[in-house]
């Protein structure tokens, strides 16, 4: 096959931005779905109605339901830690304990105040394991830091780091669900300290 029929051929395929724009609008019919029933009762043939696009298109793009509710998730959980982030960056905190229990509010304060947010986390039945994995790496990145700054010393940062995101993880489905304020947040701090695991310099 001569170059000129590879270069045709490659043209002719849908380029990056048009499947990502095909990609997120699957990803986007199914969060409006999950908004008005839950996900067990979504059908692939419900997602392709709603984006309108064909069955053959979902395919091409994910493997099954399971998959792309993994997918909104991780889009739900991003766009949570890009507010996050983007806020936590302007608060000039540095301890990497001041730096957690920051984080933590702010996780809470995005999720609480976007009924949206907190229902779909929580209600719609997409998979909870991806939130919890995505705190885990964050607590454990500011671990690390802290014990690269040689101002914490952590015996098991992964295990410290599993620990505090399952309290985090119930204390957030708590306050969602009404059950404590958003100062209870505060909490979760405090045996992530009085941990032997876990040594603060000062």
């Amino acid at each position: 096959m001569s170059e000129s029929n590879v270069t045709a051929k490659r043209t002719r395929g849908p380029n990056l931005k048009k499947r990502q724009r095909t990609r997120n609008k699957l990803i986007d019919a199914t969060k409006s779905l999950l908004l008005t029933k839950p996900a067990d009762e979504i059908t692939i043939n419900d997602i392709t109605s709603s984006a309108d696009c064909a069955l053959g298109t979902f395919y091409n793009y994910f493997l099954s339901k399971t998959l792309i509710m993994d997918a909104v998730m991780n889009d739900l959980i991003e766009s949570l830690l890009e507010e996050v982030k983007s806020d936590f960056d302007n608060t000039g905190v540095t301890h990497p304990i001041d730096r957690l229990s920051v984080g933590f509010r702010l996780v809470s304060l995005n999720i609480t105040s976007r009924s949206d947010l907190g229902f779909l986390l929580f209600e719609s039945g997409l998979p909870l394991k991806n939130l919890v994995f995505n705190l885990e790496s964050f607590i454990e990145s500011e671990i690390d830091a802290g014990v690269e700054e040689q101002l914490i010393t952590v015996s098991e940062p992964s295990l410290v780091a599993t620990l505090t995101a399952g309290s985090l993880m119930n204390m957030l489905m708590k306050q969602y669900s009404g059950f404590y304020g958003p100062d209870m947040i505060d909490m979760i701090i405090q045996p992530f300290l009085k941990s032997d695991l876990v040594t603060v310099h000062n």
